[in-house]
């Protein structure tokens, strides 16, 4: 998945950047939200 935390200051800071430029990581899953057709994914975060 896309660095959660690099995405973060990303969005934060209004810089139009590819998402393919976003460094991936592999981060555990600790819980999972939703029902139906949607799901989120919870990952932790320093």
């Amino acid at each position: 998945m896309p660095d959660p935390d690099e995405m973060m200051y990303v969005v934060q800071g209004n810089k139009p950047i590819a998402i393919e430029a976003i460094h991936r990581v592999q981060l555990p899953i600790v819980m999972t939200t939703g029902s139906h057709h949607y799901q989120t994914y919870w990952v932790a975060s320093p």
